[in-house]
Parts: structure tokens; C-alpha cells; sequence
């Protein structure tokens, strides 16, 4: 994802070869990396096409995150 200025090329950290996923940027012309932040216990929310993450009009991140639960509860409800 490009940065608002057009400067700089957001892009999610989420290989394999890494425990903690995260986001970087690298800002074009200098090949500079520059690490964002860390996501710990991501679960990130993937739809079929792939996780979804994207920059707003101010370079804030923003990316989805699956809370969800695989329970499953049953309940008793008496009507009167």
C-alpha cells in the first residue's frame, strides 16, 4: 500500500520465517526498510482473496483481526 505522499510502500510482514507478524514500509529511492510495528497474537482475518490491510489519508494502519470463537453454546429458554 502506498503512503498518502507516495513516498514510502506499506506492505504486512507475514512470512513464515517469522513468529511475530508485523508491517513495514520501505521508502522508495533509498531501499531503507523500516519496521512499523508488531502484531502479537494476530489472527489476522483472511477472506478469499487474503488478509485485508490498508493505509488511511493520514499513514495511520489499519488492518482486520479475527476475534471470533469456535465455541459453540446451547440454550435453554422457556417461553410463557
Amino acid at each position: 500500500m502506498w503512503a498518502a505522499d507516495g513516498q514510502c510502500l506499506h506492505y504486512a510482514n507475514l512470512s513464515s520465517r517469522t513468529t511475530t507478524p508485523g508491517y513495514n514500509r520501505v521508502r522508495m529511492g533509498s531501499g531503507q526498510i523500516q519496521h512499523l510495528f508488531t502484531i502479537p497474537n494476530a489472527n489476522e482475518y483472511a477472506t478469499d482473496m487474503g488478509p485485508w490491510s490498508g493505509v488511511t489519508p493520514d499513514d495511520s494502519m489499519m488492518y482486520t483481526r479475527d476475534a471470533s470463537s469456535q465455541n459453540a453454546y446451547q440454550l435453554d429458554v422457556d417461553f410463557p
